[in-house]
């Protein structure tokens, strides 16, 4: 019986090729799309997961609450704390301090590189599962002077063999400055780990080589923390509100209340808002996996509107079969596995398009995805998609189909129990509606992140080149500003502790004149050289720029209008400004610069004159560009050896920022497109089965003399009022949704009416020019002849 099912269904789609085009087109685009989301997501879903006992590690945040009732979270943690947990707290198992090391060079015998990495205490591998290949996990950051590197690290410097080399026990030399043994060979963390790194470095070293770390008043590290089992997480947490406060309640700690966030949660849970989680990329996989069923849906919708609209041809075949004894169960059967045979050929039709599409999606997504059917949840989410979309697409035109009578039908009257006019025009109404919907937040997202990528961010971010200062081109600090400033190629040479566009170092401990008792602000913190203003073409609002002439200016501050705001202070040039007990005064107000997260608003931020030269930037003149980056690596190799040179434009580490954002963006576009089209498809196929229909009709009304364009609003009206329908439908809940997304940020645009009458309009021409292109084939045929054939 199964194999009579078969050739039956076989041979039909192949006499009704067209219609069999446009369902199996439009389900493997949507399958395509539902196998590379799927794909995304689970890696997504998989980050940090591969530990072994995730559940019971947590990393330590703190709110730290402001007299206003404003709550600032962050993740800093001050390390004397570590020991203080450990040794009063019997529900802990194990913690760990990580502070990020940025890029570091290494060196052996004439070899340099650059290698990115961490600086860790001892109970880093007694709490994440990062194996090593060779060495002992226990005592592997145990000495101040050791260093745990990757394969791809010892790679790098002892080439493939390195097996055989007996790396363990070497020497390799940090920053030009220190020593350090080699303790262990980890393997390469995974993609999906959001710690990626080529070494680690004890804890111990790093406190060494900066000593302000270990003071209570430092949240730059990161503590983790691992409980024993079964402890439960927010008895625990109301346990250690005030841990901070218990062992410093002076100054800002009095204020910080802290807590522990599953680390599991950490990569798609990271936002906090006034001290309430609010997500973060997991609104990402929710969205584009709401988007991947919606596309599916779609084909979906094509599939049972051309199935039931294609019924009337079936009818005889199905009145003929019940008149002889076929069961309304057999015939039921038989139709959902066409659509079962019609899914299945889409299925392979979409694993051939995945392949081919998945590199271009894995440079879009910036990923490295890999479809691999040895993993039986691979399998296990292709069957799931053929069952559902098979019996979403195939229920309903089997049972109206079964539901013929076979007397009426041999009678010619094919008239069923069900109402399929309206239930096909709801499933239009619907199918368009999605569609304008995607259009018009394809349109927003579009405008929003075009906004982002073009605003002013207070300072000039094009021609600018960084580059990390590390080891020997740090000492030659003032060496190298000098060379690159005397050539024509570059315009401006400055430096600072940290990226401005990502300044993260807080401060509280924070005194200035006419400061009110009890008041609490938190302060960004940026060091800079003294041609930072000029170089990144900053504008002051009021008071003057640092000048290397006047000596107090390396005392001296420069505060931004968000830090005036705060600070409630009127006039505040020339007022004395201090922290951490260094005392100077405010000698200018630089205009707000785009220094963090368009998430919120721009944070106080004190600029100060400092040593710590970590970044150099370096303004280059127009048009001038290879030259300067010549001049750079012949710089670099002056002062730095063999260390390689490598830069970037801050235009580039920008869009980085972003990335997710700009991702998005190219997403929905993608997604709008194509659900556009699978509607459209949709569309040609309905319009042509209603030609079909109307053969005769439009025949008859050519020869009474109705022209080409009455006959197209008469083919197109009822369509046209469906799509207007849509629209009307779709702007309420595309307000609703857009108003709230764009509530995420700081920055926005205005939404204006042209967002969505400009999507309706444009949807109704592509659905109009789908009607009109089918049309004009009906409406152009010989009228003598669409009556002789009927």
């Amino acid at each position: 019986m199964i194999r009579n099912y078969l050739k039956v269904a076989l041979r039909r789609l192949w006499r009704e090729k067209k219609f069999a085009f446009i369902n199996i087109s439009g389900l493997s685009i949507s399958i395509t799309c539902s196998v590379l989301i799927f794909i995304w997501v689970e890696d997504e879903l998989k980050f940090d997961k591969f530990h072994k006992d995730v559940d019971n590690i947590h990393r330590l945040m703190v709110n730290m609450k402001y007299p206003d009732g404003s709550v600032n979270t962050w993740w800093g943690s001050p390390q004397p704390l570590e020991e203080k947990l450990t040794e009063d707290y019997p529900e802990i198992e194990e913690t760990t301090l990580v502070t990020w090391g940025n890029e570091q060079v290494f060196s052996k015998a004439e070899k340099k590189l650059l290698k990115e990495g961490y600086f860790a205490s001892k109970g880093f591998f007694n709490i994440f599962d990062f194996s090593l290949i060779q060495g002992n996990p226990d005592n592997a950051l145990k000495e101040k002077y050791s260093v745990v590197i990757t394969e791809k690290f010892a790679i790098s410097f002892f080439g493939n063999n390195w097996r055989e080399k007996k790396v363990l026990g070497q020497t390799i030399l940090l920053e030009d400055r220190d020593l350090l043994t080699i303790t262990g060979i980890a393997a390469n963390p995974p993609t999906y780990s959001s710690f990626r790194f080529d070494f680690l470095i004890p804890m111990e070293y790093y406190l060494e080589v900066y000593p302000a770390n270990k003071e209570w008043g430092n949240y730059n590290n990161q503590m983790f923390v691992k409980l024993k089992e079964n402890i439960a997480l927010e008895p625990f947490n109301q346990k250690i509100e005030y841990v901070i406060q218990n062992y410093r309640n002076e100054g800002h700690h009095k204020n910080a209340h802290t807590f522990l966030f599953p680390f599991a949660k950490s990569y798609l849970y990271a936002n906090f808002e006034n001290g309430v989680n609010t997500g973060g990329r997991i609104k990402y996989v929710i969205l584009f996996s709401i988007v991947s069923l919606v596309i599916l849906m779609l084909a979906c919708i094509n599939f049972v509107n051309l199935a039931t609209a294609r019924s009337i041809k079936r009818a005889k075949e199905v009145g003929i079969r019940k008149a002889i004894g076929a069961r309304k169960g057999s015939l039921v059967t038989q139709f959902i596995g066409e659509a079962f045979l019609l899914t299945f050929l889409a299925i392979i039709v979409a694993l051939i398009l995945s392949y081919i599409l998945l590199p271009t999606f894995n440079e879009l997504t910036e990923k490295q995805l890999n479809i691999n059917f040895n993993t039986p949840q691979h399998w296990l989410i292709l069957v799931v998609i053929l069952f559902i979309t098979s019996l979403a697409a195939g229920s309903y035109p089997a049972f109206f189909i079964a539901s013929f009578r076979p007397v009426k039908v041999l009678n010619g009257n094919f008239q069923s129990k069900f109402n399929t006019g309206l239930f096909r025009q709801g499933l239009v109404l619907f199918q368009f509606a999605l569609s304008i919907l995607m259009v018009i937040g394809t349109l927003v997202v579009y405008q929003q992140v075009d906004f982002i990528m073009k605003r002013n961010l207070g300072l000039d971010k094009e021609n600018l080149l960084m580059f990390a200062l590390e080891g020997e081109s740090n000492k030659s600090y003032e060496a190298i500003k000098q060379e690159l400033t005397n050539h024509t190629s570059i315009t401006n040479v400055s430096s600072a502790n940290q990226i401005p566009l990502q300044v993260g170092s807080t401060v509280i401990n924070v005194d200035w004149e006419g400061k009110l008792e009890g008041t609490e602000i938190e302060f960004n913190h940026l060091w800079v050289d003294f041609d930072f203003l000029k170089t990144m073409k900053m504008e002051l609002a009021t008071g003057r720029a640092f000048n290397k002439a006047i000596k107090q200016d390396s005392t001296n501050y420069i505060l931004n209008e968000a830090a005036v705001n705060a600070m409630g202070i009127k006039d505040p040039v020339g007022k004395s400004f201090g922290m951490w007990g260094q005392e100077g005064e405010i000698i200018g107000i630089v205009k707000d610069f785009h220094s963090g997260s368009i998430y919120s608003s721009t944070k106080p931020l004190i600029i100060r004159i400092n040593q710590q030269h970590n970044y150099m930037m370096v303004r280059v003149a127009s048009n001038k560009t290879k030259e300067a980056i010549a001049l750079l690596e012949n710089v670099q190799k002056k002062y730095a050896s063999a260390a390689p040179l490598q830069y970037w434009f801050l235009e580039q580490n920008y869009r980085q920022i972003y990335k997710s954002e700009l991702v998005m963006k190219d997403f929905v576009n993608y997604f709008a497109i194509l659900g556009i089209l699978i509607s459209c498809l949709g569309l040609f196929g309905l319009t042509a089965l209603n030609l079909q229909h109307r053969t005769k009709e439009i025949g008859i009304r050519k020869i009474l003399g109705a022209s080409i364009s009455n006959i197209l609003f008469l083919l197109s009206k009822s369509f046209v009022k469906l799509i207007l329908i849509a629209f009307v439908i779709a702007i309420p809940i595309a307000n609703y949704v857009l108003t709230e997304w764009l509530g995420n940020f700081a920055y926005k645009i205005e939404v204006q009416w042209w967002y969505f009458v400009l999507p309706g309009l444009m949807v109704l021409f592509i659905a109009l020019v789908a009607i009109g292109g089918q049309s004009l084939k009906a409406i152009t045929y010989n009228p003598v002849d669409s009556l002789r054939d009927e």
